[in-house]
């Protein structure tokens, strides 16, 4: 087998000889070449025909959809809760029913909105993982908890035959901030858990904060005869969590039929309602000491009756009253005393300060980058997640939003807060995604090696190419950059090519790695460096095409080349419905038959949630 690993360059605009080093130029090259002119002379197309052809795929979609009833399940995959709403394909937004996060992104870092002690809780009473089981095994065993116990409900509402013979459509969220190794991850784990493993069965992907926008603007505009959100403004969706605190802001192009804009880059950080509770047991931990950091999970761990106790006075703490005291139940044997613990109201609300002002830094900075991508101004923010039914935390936020200079925002906290995400994503699987386009988190692209000039390209980066000559490698190649608008379904093409040595040997199989990097810096490189980060690796299978050309050389010129080389062209599409990125290739008009994208999980990965041009 010969495999090639980042093999791709790009080609100048200088005639080289097709017959250098004594072999003729692959003829698919050449096909490839006239193919690729014959695109560029062509001619552009009418957008007026373009939109008549796409609202005519639109009505076909529709009254095939209608033929075929589906029934559309969206599941919120929290850190402490998941939702999970349903609602038939023949039914409307307004009908969608409710029935009631996961550390598969290794990758991500800790950054300047992480709650201070998660790291610390890591491993610990709070957040501990069975020592036999990995992070994405017990995804999927939950997951599968959850798919089962879907199954039950909807077969004791609408019967076991008709469960079995509907097909569903299932919709599972994720953090906006979430990197496409995370994406990948949690789609095979819900696919693995029986997620759209039917033929007859779908699964998408859709950003929390995306999904909690569409259930607050449509349940607003359905509910009240108002006009909170306007088009031509800007909505800033605050996402606060169990385990993550997402901030998206969008600008509102339409709003019947709903139509979204991603305003900038959005932004999050690993704080939210548990928080509150790893500040719960250091001002314990402080008060008590071993007494009370040594007491058994079951004790003061998730589900026990101490947690539970104080679940319920997180919820209903309302903000400072004088005198007020919280009772929450406890045994702590070695002070030999039953400890009602009396806390405070005062002592209270310090353990949702750090949380609290996570979030509103994080507002000022969302705010400050919508500006700066001269969108128009924020108008209203919305506050969902479990941690927006809190009375004192919206408080908090009415107050925070009056302190903003020059602002004049309006705060929305959608009915059920706590559902909105999983309301939100039924909608979005129910009607087609109202967010015209997103922003790229970073720069995406790949590295290549190009023709070598001295003046710029280092000496230590030039070699030989036997097709092209003086060639300079370790060049970067940035098809998106950082904040570019990326449409549902997008491409983006990349042409190269790849020369194959050795070629008079016979290859059983002939692999092409090309690795697609990202970089979160405000400038990306020109050349390979430290802020250069492996995204993934595509894989293409040429084994086909090169025993071909090899065949088609020995019957022209009687012996074997000793090389030749191939034009590619990668199509990447970089906003999919199913919320990954999918990787295509072909040669002239040919595809390659076999191309994987395999994801980097790398732990050392350093693309921060936030980036550095703040």
């Amino acid at each position: 087998m010969d495999r090639m690993e980042n093999k791709l360059g790009v080609r100048d605009s200088s005639p080289v000889d097709e017959d250098k080093g004594g072999t003729r130029k692959a003829k698919v090259s050449a096909r490839s070449l006239g193919a690729q002119k014959r695109k560029r002379t062509a001619q552009e197309p009418d957008p007026a025909a373009e939109e008549r052809k796409k609202a005519a795929k639109e009505a076909r979609e529709k009254k095939l959809a209608e033929k075929d009833v589906k029934v559309i399940v969206a599941v919120d995959f929290g850190t402490t809760h998941t939702g999970i709403a349903y609602v038939s394909s023949n039914k409307t937004s307004h009908d969608v029913d409710v029935l009631l996060k996961l550390l598969l992104d290794g990758a991500t870092s800790k950054t300047d909105f992480d709650d201070e002690l998660l790291l610390r809780c890591i491993g610990g009473v709070l957040m501990s993982l069975p020592p036999d089981r990995t992070p994405k095994e017990l995804a999927e065993r939950f997951l599968k908890c959850v798919h089962n116990h879907i199954g039950d409900r909807l077969c004791r509402e609408i019967g076991r035959n008709a469960v079995e013979q509907t097909s569903f459509r299932y919709v599972i969220t994720l953090p906006a901030t979430w990197s496409p190794a995370a994406r990948e991850a949690t789609r095979q784990a819900a696919r693995n858990a029986g997620f759209g493993s039917r033929e007859k069965d779908e699964l998408l992907l859709v950003d929390e904060p995306e999904a909690a926008a569409v259930a607050a603007i449509k349940s607003v505009t359905a509910s009240f005869d108002v006009h909170t959100f306007q088009p031509g403004t800007c909505a800033t969706i605050v996402d606060i969590g169990g385990g993550t605190t997402d901030l998206v802001t969008y600008k509102i192009v339409k709003t019947d039929p709903l139509k979204l804009g991603e305003a900038c880059v959005g932004q999050g950080g690993k704080c939210g309602a548990t928080a509150i509770e790893r500040a719960l047991h250091g001002l314990l931990e402080h008060h008590f000491g071993a007494a009370f950091s040594e007491l058994a999970a079951t004790k003061i761990g998730a589900g026990s009756k101490f947690m539970e106790a104080f679940e319920t006075v997180k919820r209903g703490f309302e903000g400072v009253v004088n005198g007020k005291v919280y009772e929450l139940p406890l045994w702590m044997a070695k002070v030999n005393m039953e400890s009602s613990e009396m806390k405070e109201s005062e002592e209270l609300g310090v353990l949702f300060e750090p949380v609290l002002e996570k979030a509103f830094e994080l507002v000022k900075k969302q705010i400050k980058r919508t500006k700066k991508a001269k969108m128009p101004a924020v108008k209203t923010m919305v506050l969902c997640g479990g941690l927006a039914s809190s009375t004192y935390v919206c408080t908090r936020f009415e107050d925070f939003i009056k302190t903003l200079r020059g602002e004049n925002i309006e705060l929305v906290v959608p009915k059920k807060s706590w559902s909105a995400i999983a309301r939100g994503a039924a909608i979005c699987g129910l009607e087609n995604s109202p967010v015209l386009f997103r922003r790229s988190r970073d720069h995406i692209g790949f590295c290549v090696h190009v023709k070598f000039d001295e003046d710029k390209h280092e000496l230590e980066d030039l070699f030989e190419c036997p097709v092209r000559g003086p060639r300079a490698m370790n060049q970067m190649r940035w098809d998106i950059a950082s904040g570019d608008e990326i449409s549902l379904g997008m491409k983006k093409r990349f042409r190269a090519y790849v020369v194959i040595d050795k070629a008079e040997a016979r290859k059983d199989e002939v692999l092409i790695d090309q690795t697609i990097y990202r970089c979160s810096k405000k400038k990306a490189p020109s050349r390979m460096g430290p802020s250069v980060v492996k995204m993934g690796t595509i894989t293409m299978n040429l084994t086909k095409f090169v025993k071909e050309e090899r065949v088609r050389i020995k019957k022209q010129t009687n012996k074997f080349p000793e090389h030749h080389s191939y034009d590619i062209e990668i199509l990447v599409t970089t906003s999919s419905s199913k919320g990954v990125l999918e990787v295509t290739s072909k040669i002239g008009r040919r595809s390659i038959g076999s191309t994987t994208i395999e994801y980097e999980a790398d732990p050392a990965w350093k693309g921060s949630l936030v980036t550095g041009d703040d």
